[in-house]
């Protein structure tokens, strides 16, 4: 092979500088080059002699057994896919590898991972069939709608178990077993906020124990009139439902202290919540109350009570009886007016009257000496009473509200007046006294002159008097709150008096 390599070298030599044509010279040196090139890869392919190195494949773990996996993995790549694949078993595990050049991420029809035999829902978050499903005590499931079952296991164990606390909180659960009533007296917190329930069981009642019961977040359209027989409980939740009414004897939860009924259909609350003595905070924001019952005002302990976005007109005249009342939310009602009583709540700290048709407030709104925080926004005050200036307010909000103006004169001088007698009439006196000695009355009894006077009564603003057409009243402007300058009224039932009536003293 060497010697006729050599010797067609030589020839080649020879024809290259015999004929000495360029062309023909380029055509030979490429000519050799290919031959030089292949011969070397020939050469260098018998030297090795190792096949190609094979191509990496792709691997399915399944979690069934190895008969059922086989015939799902074949039939799969029979209709989907014709490379060439098998299958290898495991012998560190019962797992059964399939191997291919393509696979979808995931089988559609996966063996149940519990009795391998049928094909798994492909929804079930278990991977089990609906037999096994069922089966399992604690699957709450809701593609096999396994969640009532499951709670009534836990209901079951809880009976067994006597539990103090037992949560059923979102199980998506459209009932409540019966037999939640056995769990025993001792169970003293029960949950079943975040479902669908649209009813609770009449046994309920018998968990004479419980003293917090969570039921928000719900569909319920009423509560078991035996909820009233737990007497023990403290807490009842149930925002975010949709009550149309609560149970008539609900007074008889003695022990109450916090009612929450916000967000619901409620159009009216129970009389039998005066009876709530115990009751610290009452929300029932956001439902369709139209009025507040009178006993409401019974709630002596009563801190909170937040009754905004209602239709609210009016407010009990009684009020003033809750002397314990901190936090009071009113916002988003139909109020025109407010009760003078409310004056006499001087423990409130918060109060808001946002979005209401308020025109004035209370004139004696200056008693409130622990009130720290004021909303009044989008009413129809044009000023506020003058004792709100001796009221210290970290927070006071009353924008858009027709309020007077400093500097257009003509819109407050006509509220300035002065009496136009040093003495009011003797039917204003008769009248004065009527009311200061709060005598009782029957309609017919008094002249018609002193019944129209009494129909028309206003209280001072210093001594809180009484009086009708006698008095002197003034506007003038002052600093509410922090960088609030607002337009302040005042009315004297006695200006020639001013050791008996001093006028407030504003800047």
């Amino acid at each position: 092979m060497l010697e006729f390599l050599k010797d067609t070298w030589q020839h080649l030599q020879d024809v290259i500088f015999v004929s000495g044509n360029a062309a023909s010279v380029s055509i030979i040196i490429f000519v050799i080059t290919m031959l030089v090139i292949t011969i070397g890869c020939v050469v260098t392919g018998l030297i090795s002699g190792k096949d190609p190195p094979p191509k990496k494949r792709k691997k399915y773990i399944s979690r069934g057994t190895s008969s059922v996996v086989s015939c799902h993995a074949t039939r799969h790549l029979t209709g989907r896919n014709k490379k060439k694949h098998f299958l290898r078993s495991n012998s560190s595990s019962n797992n059964v590898v399939v191997t291919t050049h393509e696979l979808p991420p995931r089988l559609t029809n996966t063996a149940c991972v519990s009795c391998g035999i049928v094909a798994a829902k492909r929804s079930c978050q278990y991977d089990l069939c609906a037999t096994c499903c069922r089966k399992n005590q604690k699957s709450i499931c809701n593609a096999h709608g396994t969640g009532l079952v499951a709670v009534q296991n836990l209901v079951e164990c809880a009976c067994c178990e006597k539990p103090i606390e037992l949560d059923l909180s979102y199980l998506e659960l459209k009932q409540c077993p019966n037999r939640i009533g056995y769990v025993g007296t001792q169970l003293a917190t029960l949950n079943l906020s975040n479902n669908r329930l649209v009813l609770l069981p009449l046994e309920i009642g018998c968990l004479r124990g419980l003293k917090e019961l969570f039921l928000q977040y719900n569909c319920l359209q009423s509560l078991p009139e035996t909820i009233g027989y737990l007497t023990n409980l403290h807490e009842l939740d149930c925002k975010n439902n949709q009550l149309h009414k609560l149970p008539s004897n609900l007074g008889n939860l003695s022990n109450l202290t916090v009612l929450n009924v916000i967000n619901n259909q409620l159009k009216a609350l129970p009389v039998s919540i005066g009876k709530l003595g115990k009751l610290e905070e009452l929300y029932a924001h956001s439902n369709k109350l139209k009025g507040l019952p009178e006993e409401i005002c019974n709630l002596l302990n009563l801190t909170a009570l937040y009754v905004g976005e209602n239709q609210l007109k009016n407010l009990p005249a009684r009020i003033g009886q809750l002397y314990c009342l901190k936090e009071l939310d009113l916002s988003s009602c139909s109020l025109s007016s407010l009760p003078d009583s409310i004056s006499r709540c001087t423990s409130l700290i918060r109060v808001w009257l946002s979005n209401n048709r308020l025109r004035v407030l209370p004139d004696q709104i200056g008693r409130l000496h622990s009130l720290k925080e004021l909303h009044v926004r989008n009413n129809q005050i044009e000023y506020f009473p003058a004792s709100l200036a001796t009221l210290q307010l970290y927070t006071f909000s009353a924008n858009n509200n027709p309020l007077l103006s400093e500097v257009d004169r003509k819109s407050w001088c006509h509220y300035n007046k002065s009496p136009s007698t040093s003495m009011p009439s003797l039917f204003e006196i008769c009248a004065r006294k009527i009311i200061s000695a709060n005598v009782r009355r029957k309609e017919g009894e008094l002249p018609k002159e002193i019944e129209k006077i009494l129909s028309a009564v206003r209280f001072c603003s210093s001594c809180e008097g009484p009086f009708v057409y006698h008095f002197k009243s003034e506007v003038c402007f002052n600093n509410v709150g922090i960088f609030h300058r607002v337009p302040l009224y005042q009315q004297i039932c006695s200006p020639n008096q001013p050791s008996r009536c001093p006028p407030l003293e504003l800047s």
